[in-house]
């Protein structure tokens, strides 16, 4: 009786590994699915933010282009300031040199700003993907607050200063959603 009972006990328990077998034969093909469906998006993310940066280099050559022309443009006229014989000739071109100069200044943030942008999707990408994580990079206020409100994220980065919108606001209404949903 008790050999037969000992037989039953190990017949139970190769049913028990037959049946969790069977359910890990099913659930197997289900996960490497819905594996790769993730594995695909973000690489189509990792892409996304590939051409983001190639966008981002290209408008930082075109912006040091400008700025290179406009550097140019002031050296001529202040050359031209030696050959000025009225006072009001002298003052417009004093003016021309001025607002060329805030233009440059302008565009050198523009570039300094585009060269931070990069250097941080490049970082933010490297840290993040060597982890697993999935990335969904947003260029403003605007669009983040937009992609909150479309689906679910575990993190949400914002820089204080971005173009639309600061970071604060951004929160402020990233919370709002947050809270409503």
């Amino acid at each position: 009786m008790k050999k037969q009972l000992q037989l039953l006990w190990k017949l139970q328990t190769l049913e028990q590994q037959i049946e969790e077998a069977q359910r890990k034969q099913v659930a197997y093909p289900l996960e490497l699915e819905r594996l790769q469906a993730l594995f695909k998006a973000q690489e189509e993310q990792q892409e996304a933010e590939k051409r983001r940066i190639e966008e981002l280099e290209k408008e930082r050559i075109a912006k040091e282009g400008e700025l290179e022309l406009e550097n140019e443009r002031i050296k001529r006229s202040q050359l031209k300031l030696l050959e000025i014989k009225t006072n009001k000739e002298y003052q417009a071109l004093l003016k021309e040199i001025e607002v060329g100069k805030e233009h440059n200044s302008q565009r050198e943030e523009e570039i300094i700003s585009m060269l931070d942008e990069i250097d941080q999707l490049k970082s933010h990408i490297i840290f993040l993907e060597g982890r697993g994580y999935k990335i969904t990079e947003a260029s403003n206020g605007d669009d983040a607050v937009a992609l909150v409100g479309s689906k679910s994220f575990d993190l949400v980065l914002l820089d204080e200063m971005m173009p639309g919108k600061d970071g604060l606001t951004t929160l402020e209404e990233i919370k709002e959603i947050i809270l409503l949903s």
